[in-house]
């Protein structure tokens, strides 16, 4: 209900049955349908309707009583006639705890929902909803960022009573809700509270270390923590690997900052290589996909190529081949989130041909050993090379000759080009 009451599009149904006893209701759906316990100690149900690829998940009324500090330790009492109200209550927010009466389309609101969602207000439904599950700390969060909503106090002080116990909740859910709040449209929101509520030191230290680090001011509006937030906002519309790296590209400042031998203004240099270090670490402890951790690591590493309008086409190339052709737009989306994240001086109209001038050198471009117009077979066939080292360094040679020259990408030239190596040796 909460997000037709908020104008967002609904995209999922859940349904919950009451007064109909778990036996009663698997006989009707079983007839009407395909039904599929997915959750026997919590009464819940898939089912998808005959003729109809949609699915809609359907569950009995319960209660829940914490018995631990792990996600999977609860007491759980399901009965079809426990009241809807009493349901609602093992809510996490207000604004989760508002159902609909498909008979007559009236709301159940028994803790005051409706009236929050109108205040953009996000309210625990009771005391110890974070206790019993830390997790919902990490969704206040994403919440706060992608409906926009203040943080009720009570319900903001609980945050900070048991943002330690945030550590009980498993790596991959931690993960799961990181990836929700990037999604949103003003993730700064999410960390920012984090940060106040002592979760994020729990959760990204490496990004509580950058509060406070200042940056020199000709350069940055912002200090570290506050660039790293804005830049993760620029990024909120492009890929998520994207904006994984926004949020790692500067946790390597804080561990490389020394003074300027002239002046004294802080410098960072080499922080995108401990930023890189960094990224790998934190996406290995939330256990998030290898490609996605590669990826991450490799924008990070790269995020601090020459500025667009310094980039000649050579340059170019070289980066292209050195980030690879599935990474290269990428990287450039980052680099222009990092330029508006700066704060100074933000015009994009450098960035924008970049990437046209990028679009173009991708199209039949050749940037790798495999995109020579001549390959070790040749070589050995005309050249008579043989396998080992003496071939993988010829074929680099030619490769650094078309990465300076597109034009010699030719098999005749090549071969030409591969002799004259060969004799030189």
């Amino acid at each position: 209900m909460r997000d037709e009451l908020m104008g967002v599009p609904v995209n999922d149904l859940d349904i919950l049955v009451c007064h109909i006893s778990s036996q009663d209701l698997e006989k009707i759906l079983e007839n009407e349908g395909q039904l599929h316990l997915v959750g026997k100690n919590f009464g819940v149900y898939v089912f998808k309707p005959h003729g109809q690829k949609k699915s809609y998940e359907i569950a009995l009324p319960r209660k829940e009583k914490s018995t631990g500090i792990g996600h999977k330790d609860f007491d759980v009492q399901v009965d079809h006639n426990i009241p809807i109200e009493d349901d609602l209550r093992r809510r996490d927010f207000t604004i989760n705890a508002i159902a609909k009466n498909l008979r007559d389309d009236s709301l159940i609101d028994p803790w005051g929902g409706q009236q929050d969602i109108k205040n953009r207000v996000l309210r625990q439904v009771f005391d110890e909803t974070f206790k019993e599950d830390p997790l919902r700390m990490l969704r206040a969060c994403q919440f706060v960022s992608r409906l926009d909503l203040e943080v009720e106090d009570n319900t903001f002080k609980g945050m900070c009573q048991y943002a330690s116990s945030v550590n009980t909740v498993s790596a991959e859910r931690i993960f799961h809700e990181l990836e929700k709040l990037l999604k949103s449209k003003k993730p700064s929101l999410g960390f920012h509270l984090m940060h106040a509520t002592g979760l994020l030191k729990e959760i990204l230290p490496e990004l509580q270390n950058t509060v406070g680090v200042k940056q020199p001011t000709k350069y940055h509006a912002y200090p570290v923590f506050e660039h790293i937030l804005a830049v993760v906002d620029a990024a909120a519309a492009e890929p998520l690997s994207v904006r994984w790296a926004a949020l790692c590209h500067d946790l390597g400042k804080p561990p490389s900052l020394a003074p300027h031998p002239k002046d004294g203004r802080p410098t960072f240099f080499g922080h995108e290589k401990i930023s890189r270090d960094m990224a790998k670490s934190i996406l290995e402890r939330l256990k998030a996909p290898e490609a996605l951790k590669k990826k991450v690591a490799l924008l990070c590493q790269e995020h601090m190529f020459l500025p667009a309008n310094e980039l000649s086409d050579k340059a170019l190339r070289r980066l292209i081949h050195r980030t690879g052709k599935d990474n290269i737009i990428e990287l450039i989306y980052l680099r222009r989130a990092d330029k508006i994240g700066n704060g100074v001086d933000v015009n994009l109209d450098d960035w924008e041909k970049l990437l046209e001038r990028v679009y173009a050198e991708l199209q039949g471009g050749s940037f790798s050993i495999k995109d020579l117009n001549l390959n070790g077979k040749d070589l050995i066939n005309k050249l008579q090379l043989k396998q080992g080292p003496q071939l993988g360094k010829t074929l680099d040679h030619l490769l650094n000759h078309v990465l300076e020259n597109p034009e010699l990408n030719k098999k005749d030239i090549l071969l030409q080009l591969a002799k004259e190596f060969m004799s030189s040796k």
